[in-house]
């Protein structure tokens, strides 16, 4: 579905497929997954749970992460910078550059996959 998406949870799971977006996701107690059949822009927020996106391998954007307290992984080829002993960002563009990709997590472990 290509719509815009706003999800905001405080103790619960939130799991996304086949969505295009753009998407605004906020989770404080819990982990946010991630399947997107296309991309046209996201921000996703967690305090206590993980992030784990997966886009196609074709997707153009720019990546802006950090992790207060975790690393930030991906399959895309970026550059990550270590802030002190455990805050990880991210900014770089991905197959070009295009819309804003946005991960901000306090002590989860940010994960963006890559699909054929």
């Amino acid at each position: 579905m290509q719509a815009a998406i706003t999800i905001e949870t405080h103790n619960g799971r939130v799991h996304l497929s086949d969505v295009a977006g753009p998407l605004r996701v906020g989770a404080h107690n819990g982990s946010v997954t991630g399947d997107l059949a296309s991309f046209h822009g996201a921000e996703f927020t967690s305090h206590l749970g993980s992030l784990d996106l997966t886009l196609p391998s074709t997707a153009a954007f720019h990546l802006q992460a950090d992790s207060r307290r975790g690393s930030v992984q991906s399959d895309f080829p970026l550059a990550t910078r270590t802030l002190g002993r455990r805050h990880t960002t991210v900014d770089g563009e991905v197959n070009g550059g295009g819309p804003s990709l946005r991960f901000h997590s306090h002590a989860g472990k940010p994960r963006l996959r890559s699909k054929n």
